[in-house]
């Protein structure tokens, strides 16, 4: 019973404090409305002067590094490996002899055919000599003459068939790793090894269509390697006559110095494509602008009040944008706190550019 009173009390004290408190919140919330909202102050923002300025428009694409030259060398005679005279992974100049294929029939051919030469040499010069005399016919004078011609002809044949068996470097160039070993037995087509010159290198890559009629021959393009600080420039020496239909982009080939083979063939690179130079360019940050149903817009600090502006934009880059109308050297641009900005608002600048 005792202790039903004392929760009895206590209930009865916590309604009226309840009531209490309400009474007060509600009092203190009619009088903020009744005194309207709270006034603020201007907002410190930054601002930058607009300025013309130099403006390079590029474009950045994925590329790869060709050879300038690259052949797999094979061979054009059937026959078994006599000789390899090249190491693996060094330079050869061009004429240098990489491998020699047994021509032991071949030779054999050529001793015989030169054997014929000497008695239809001999048979010529006889029938020669009777024709000045009259004591033979013009026909078997001919038949003799064409006899050493077929002979002479038959030696040629069997010296370029010799000549295949000799397998020489058609450039200059560093030969690779080699796939056959002497006293292999080779067919034409056969891989040997593969030679490539690299320099200079040469610099595959696509672009985007509507950039073609602003890339030719001559324009300078910059060759940089991934997670490597140098770089390499070189110019474009050739481009596909059309577009791809299936793509949409154009091929375009550059060259550039590799006197010292840092450009690997194969090897990704990323290539700055520059597309045209503008002396007078106004370039404002990214988040300056203001996308609207209207058009895209900026703040311009005007008499100590933000003033939105439209603006005509170009070329966008990775932090900023190219204005191409709508603003002029010496604005104001209004450059932090866009989010909190309302036409009219009250501005105070606390840095300018």
């Amino acid at each position: 019973m005792k202790y039903t009173k004392i929760f009895s009390y206590s209930a009865v004290f916590l309604l009226i404090g309840f009531l209490v408190v309400n009474k007060l919140f509600l009092s203190e919330s009619k009088t903020e409305m009744k005194a309207g909202p709270r006034q603020q102050g201007p907002l410190e923002l930054s601002a930058r002067v607009i300025r013309y300025i130099p403006f390079e428009n590029s474009i950045v694409v994925n590329g790869t590094i060709m050879p300038n030259e690259y052949v797999e060398i094979s061979t054009e005679a059937s026959g078994k490996i006599t000789k390899i005279e090249f190491n693996e992974g060094s330079y050869v100049k061009k004429g240098d002899l990489l491998v020699k294929v047994s021509d032991s029939e071949l030779q054999a051919q050529l001793s015989k055919a030169k054997y014929r030469k000497e008695l239809a040499q001999e048979k010529e010069f006889r029938q020669r000599k009777l024709l000045e005399s009259n004591s033979t016919s013009k026909e078997l004078y001919d038949i003799a003459l064409n006899e050493l011609n077929t002979v002479n002809a038959d030696i040629e044949l069997i010296n370029a068939q010799i000549a295949k068996t000799e397998i020489r470097a058609p450039f200059d160039g560093k030969i690779g790793l080699r796939s056959v070993s002497e006293g292999a037995y080779v067919t034409p087509g056969t891989k040997i090894a593969s030679l490539v010159n690299v320099n200079p290198a040469k610099i595959d890559f696509l672009i985007p269509q509507k950039y073609a009629d602003m890339i030719g021959n001559g324009t300078v393009v910059k060759i940089s390697i991934p997670f490597k600080s140098e770089s390499y420039t070189g110019p474009v020496y050739a481009v596909e006559p059309g577009v791809d239909a299936q793509t949409r982009t154009l091929r375009v080939r550059a060259k550039t110095p590799n006197p010292n083979g840092r450009l690997v063939a194969g090897s990704y690179v990323e290539v700055s494509v520059s597309l045209e130079n503008i002396s007078d360019a106004i370039l404002v940050p990214s988040e300056t602008i203001v996308p609207d149903i209207q058009g895209q817009f900026v703040y311009l600090y005007r008499g100590g009040k933000a003033v939105p502006n439209k603006v005509d934009i170009g070329i966008r880059t990775e932090n900023e944008v190219q204005i191409t109308g709508g603003l002029s050297a010496g604005d104001t641009l209004i450059t932090s706190g866009i989010i909190q900005l309302r036409p009219g608002a009250k501005v105070t600048l606390k840095t300018v550019e």
